[in-house]
């Protein structure tokens, strides 16, 4: 996998890199991950906004062409393929302090996949960790990941594919790298990102579509209960891009709506053959 430090390449994966970086030591720093098919990223532009967006949040002074380009090195040689961008906030003093001067370091690490990572089946463990959705890191893609990391592991260790997490008021937000929808009697729903779930760009394009297609949608608050009697329900993310959920718990789901659910993805691949 090549990767990138501040446009270096670093030789098997290994470079020079300070100890006192406050990505590596408190977290503090964010990244976008895209899918890369026939050098060209996919919803390039929106991966960037979030990602300047995010970096603008936790005030990480790096410009847009500095991400963009970024973004885009070493992409002539993927046909399939990801790209993760990670900036942190540099080195800095011991403890919580953050330097006076915050000079980034970005790193960019690319990756081949195969299309066997699209559209999966997947299987959901309700989790007993709550998403917090006052938690102005809950819609940013920050490096705090150990939450859905340890809620993943168990869900795994059960014969689970993925977790499901509510939010602090019992209420649907996610699972641990994916957008939720809900199809009720050929409606689409969604938690709203104030429910505590990341603005994903798949989830914004699958709204987007639904709009165009006269696919009637509304993004809500969902209860624990209301999901289970969902007449299907779905995942979005930016590498698989739409996974249906067959199990939730011990609760087989339905499939009520396939052809709804077809229709979608058909329109999500032609959208990104025309999206920049």
């Amino acid at each position: 996998m090549p990767t990138w430090l501040n446009g270096v390449r670093a030789d098997n994966d290994i470079t020079e890199f300070n100890l006192t970086d406050k990505g590596l030591l408190l977290g503090y720093g964010v990244f976008d991950t895209a899918l890369i098919v026939e050098n060209r990223v996919i919803y390039r532009e929106a991966h960037l906004e979030r990602l300047i967006t995010s970096c603008a949040a936790l005030s990480l002074p790096v410009s847009a062409f500095e991400l963009g380009k970024a973004m885009d090195i070493g992409n002539a040689d993927i046909a399939l393929g990801s790209v993760r961008v990670t900036v942190t906030a540099g080195k800095g003093p011991r403890g919580l302090s953050l330097p006076t001067e915050i000079k980034p370091n970005i790193i960019v690490s690319k990756a081949m996949i195969t299309p066997e990572i699209f559209c999966p089946e997947l299987r959901l463990l309700p989790s007993e960790t709550r998403r917090n959705e006052t938690s102005p890191t809950a819609r940013i893609k920050t490096l705090n990941y150990l939450d859905a990391v340890l809620a993943v592991r168990h869900a795994r260790y059960k014969g689970y594919d993925d977790v499901l997490f509510l939010n602090t008021k019992d209420r649907v937000a996610c699972s641990s790298m994916a957008n939720l929808f809900m199809i009720r009697e050929g409606r689409l729903i969604t938690p709203p990102v104030s429910e505590g779930v990341l603005p994903g760009i798949m989830r914004a394009t699958v709204l987007r579509l639904a709009a165009a297609n006269n696919i009637p949608t509304e993004e809500r608050p969902i209860l624990f209960s209301e999901l289970l009697k969902a007449d299907d329900v779905f995942l979005t993310n930016s590498l698989r891009m739409i996974c249906q959920v067959t199990q939730i718990g011990d609760i087989l789901m339905p499939r009520r709506f396939q052809a709804l659910l077809a229709l979608i993805i058909t329109k999500l691949y032609e959208d990104m053959h025309y999206t920049r």
